[in-house]
């Protein structure tokens, strides 16, 4: 009984592992740059011009404001001498004003261009995630992986061209949507 009963286990052992192998024969996977594609891409491309124009408009104003906060301080430094006490600590309580508005100015640019650089990376995977998703369907295969996570692979799986050109020919989802129209006022009875 003992030896019939470690036979049925190996036979049901043997079959596991024959039939797991038979699976992963039919497997077939893929991979994409993720990278590449954020540089050859048109439409990342223009996602990442978007946070530098941002960027660009930013500094343009705190160069700006500093340019206000310099004047004011060489103003002070130049007329110290000639101002009354009470123009002097006026001249300098807003020398003060204009110090914490620059810095709180250069805190919102910097917490503004975070949120916008997150905000384009989030569309960015979530596009690329769907035409990932559509490609792998349409070649019928188990994964895609990122190639960045793969040690070796062999270059003919390698699918970035194809997602590139599939994502930049899809439509840009981008766009944030146009605000909802006022509401119109209810005619009353007269």
């Amino acid at each position: 009984m003992k030896k019939l009963y470690i036979a049925t286990i190996c036979a049901v052992l043997a079959t596991a592992i024959v039939t797991s192998g038979v699976c992963w024969a039919e497997e077939r996977f893929a991979f994409v740059n993720l990278q590449l594609i954020s540089r050859k891409s048109v439409k990342a491309q223009q996602l990442q011009k978007k946070v530098q124009q941002l960027a660009e408009t930013k500094k343009a104003a705190l160069e700006k404001k500093r340019a206000e906060m310099m004047s004011l301080q060489e103003q002070i430094q130049k007329q110290s001498a000639m101002l009354k006490n009470d123009a002097r600590e006026k001249m300098m309580k807003d020398l003060g004003i204009k110090e914490v508005e620059y810095k709180l100015a250069e805190q919102e640019a910097q917490n503004s261009l975070q949120n916008e650089q997150r905000e384009v990376e989030e569309v960015f995977i979530r596009d690329i995630s769907k035409v990932v998703a559509k490609l792998r369907t349409d070649k019928k295969l188990t994964a895609i992986f990122n190639s960045m996570m793969m040690l070796s692979f062999d270059d003919s799986l390698d699918l970035t061209d194809e997602v590139i050109k599939l994502y930049d020919a899809a439509p840009d989802t981008t766009a944030r949507p146009a605000p909802p129209a006022p509401p119109k006022p209810k005619a009353g009875p007269k």
